[in-house]
């Protein structure tokens, strides 16, 4: 499913809202209020996360048979702000992952050039939506790796674990290129 901002807009729209349970965790877990309502709540939906893809379906639009699970969903926003993506997050499975296909590299892409006044200007990097939440949506939690370290290229960033920081920098380096010797053959004299 590819959309434009309004298509996004309209599909989360039409979502359940979150479950009062749900809110009751989240608040529980450190989520700040305004986090969970500013700028637009998360829905809930019955989704399948597609396996060993970054993307999830709806269960409405499903064409076959697959195992379903209880998500939040979350707007995300491109670098102006605007709808781009809707992000599926089961804390219980572990799983995050995007619905329409955009190329979309991080969940909170819109704060990127966000001023930050703390630690050398650093961008906060998020392990999960939790944490992305608990820290009002400021910061980014990335979700394709491959393309997310295109646009952070020359950032500084900041986490919370050492051992998290470690990964984000393996998964954010550059690949080296490969490089060939040509043989030549040399003519003999």
């Amino acid at each position: 499913m590819t959309g434009n901002a309004s298509e996004i807009e309209e599909r989360f729209a039409a979502l359940g809202c979150i479950t009062l349970p749900a809110l009751r965790w989240l608040k529980a877990n450190g989520v700040p209020s305004r986090a969970i309502t500013n700028p637009e709540m998360p829905a809930s939906a019955k989704v399948a996360f597609q396996v060993g893809s970054p993307f999830f379906d709806f269960e409405d639009e499903l064409e076959e048979e697959a195992e379903t699970t209880c998500a939040m969903i979350l707007m995300a926003r491109d670098l102006l702000g605007e709808p781009v993506d809707l992000v599926a997050w089961s804390a219980r499975m572990q799983r995050v992952a995007t619905w329409s296909g955009a190329d979309l590299p991080m969940l909170g892409w819109h704060n990127v050039f966000t001023p930050r006044l703390d630690l050398g200007d650093a961008l906060a990097v998020h392990p999960t939506p939790l944490e992305w939440l608990r820290d009002s949506r400021e910061g980014i939690v990335i979700l394709k790796e491959d393309r997310a370290r295109f646009h952070l290229q020359g950032f500084s960033l900041k986490v919370d674990d050492a051992a998290f920081g470690r990964r984000i920098r393996d998964a954010l380096r550059w690949p080296e290129p490969k490089i060939f010797v040509e043989a030549r053959v040399r003519a003999a004299a």
